[in-house]
Formats: C-alpha cells, structure tokens, sequence
C-alpha cells in the first residue's frame, strides 16, 4: 500500500477468512468488495473473524470482466489460489492473461497480485505474470520477501514516483511495531 498512495475504494479478489479485507477496512478505513467464490467460506469469515466486507460470490476473474467498464477502485489486490497442477500456486493463470489485465487495468489504476511459485515452477512462470500485465501498465515491479517465497507484483498504469521497494520500506518504518 506504501506505493500506491492512500486508496479508499478496493477490491480484493480471494477474501478468504477476510484478513485482508478487514485490515484495510478497519486499520486504514478503505471501503472494500470482496470476491471469493466459496459462499460458505464467505460466511465463515462474516460469523467467525468479524469481516464485514460486501462480498461477491463468484469466480474472481468472470467477475473484473463484467466490472470492468462500469466500477473503479484505487486499488485491486488479487490474492487467489491455483490449482495444484498450476505452474503457479497463485494467482490462477485466469487472471494473468492479456484479457484478465486489460480488464483489471480498466477498474483499478493500481493492482497488486500475491504470487507463490509452485514446487514445480520456472522463472518463465513467474515471467508470464510480469508479461501478462506489462501490456496495459506502464510501471509493474516484484516486491519479495525473503522470508518466504511469495513474490507480490504491483503494476500501475502510470509511471511510480518511487521504487515499490523504498515506498514499502518508509511504510514499515512508520507503522507502530
């Protein structure tokens, strides 16, 4: 979030248990949409952990193809599971295509995509979903961590002010420990 400025209006594709969406509703006070197409773990989530996100229930990328013309959000976080068969285990290769970026590029000048090799994975894989967003955003950066091998992928559609790298930096030391 560091280097996509203060986003108020976000959608969050793969709500899960709803962590995400209640941080960014609760800590930073972002009005959230959640897609997960599992109803009863968007239930789980509301009844169990106090998520009070509107969710959606539905396939993630069917879902920014129908919005895409009519709803923006600053901000898309596509936080979605592949198959086990998958080059990735996330994102589903669904949501990296030229089609799934040119609709996430028309909701949202700002996505940013939870990636997690699979055992199996290759660089190109991990190349596939940087090349499959450089065609509609002009600026798409890797964040990793070294604690882990998920890799995140912010892309935008104009040129970052800063480095992801350094706007996340100043963010973390900012945030009370």
């Amino acid at each position: 979030l560091a280097c996509t400025g203060s986003p108020r209006r976000v959608l969050v594709l793969g709500h899960g248990g709803g962590a995400l969406s209640s941080f960014l509703r609760q800590a930073l006070g972002c009005e959230v949409t959640a897609v997960d197409f599992s109803a009863a773990v968007a239930s789980l989530a509301r009844a169990h952990f106090g998520d009070g996100a509107q969710v959606h229930v539905c396939d993630a990328a069917s879902y920014v193809k129908r919005s895409a013309s009519s709803r923006e959000w600053d901000t898309v976080f596509v936080d979605l599971n592949g198959s086990r068969e998958a080059a990735l285990a996330a994102p589903p290769a669904s949501m990296y295509t030229a089609e799934a970026a040119r609709s996430l590029a028309s909701c949202a000048p700002v996505v940013i995509t939870n990636v997690l090799p699979a055992h199996h994975s290759r660089a190109e894989d991990l190349q596939h979903v940087r090349d499959g967003f450089r065609a509609q955003f002009s600026t798409v950066r890797w964040l990793r961590s070294t604690a882990c091998d998920n890799r995140v992928l912010v892309a935008a559609r104009a040129p970052a002010l800063e480095s992801p790298h350094a706007a996340l930096e100043s963010w973390l030391t900012q945030q009370p420990r």
